[in-house]
């Protein structure tokens, strides 16, 4: 026998022996779970679902309180940027030249 001759009695031979049929792989409907594999296996009750409901209300107001805060420190930040101009420009002469030590002590005094 030629390989070309056996090569096609060998792919005769394993397309007769596939079937053309789709396999879904689920649990077997018998057994499995409390009332024999006719539920699902998820059961939630609303008990559950107020808990859920609750630690997520509470995670959203600590983040609108990270929120918050984080928008207080942005604008302490731009405030006290805007004072120490302020600061720095009353320390400055007309002409732009720092004040003198003995200026400054005047005016503290």
């Amino acid at each position: 026998m030629s390989f070309d001759s056996e090569w096609s009695q060998l792919k005769a031979d394993a397309a007769g022996q596939q079937s053309a049929h789709t396999r879904l792989n689920q649990l077997a409907a018998a057994g499995g779970g409390e009332d024999g594999g006719k539920a699902s296996d998820l059961i939630v009750h609303q008990d559950d679902l107020g808990a859920v409901g609750h630690e997520a209300f509470v995670l959203h107001g600590e983040l609108q309180m990270c929120a918050h805060i984080s928008n207080h420190l942005d604008h302490s930040k731009k405030s006290h940027a805007n004072d120490d101009e302020l600061i720095a420009a009353s320390l400055r002469n007309r002409d732009g030249s720092a004040v003198s030590v003995s200026e400054i002590s005047k005016m503290v005094k």
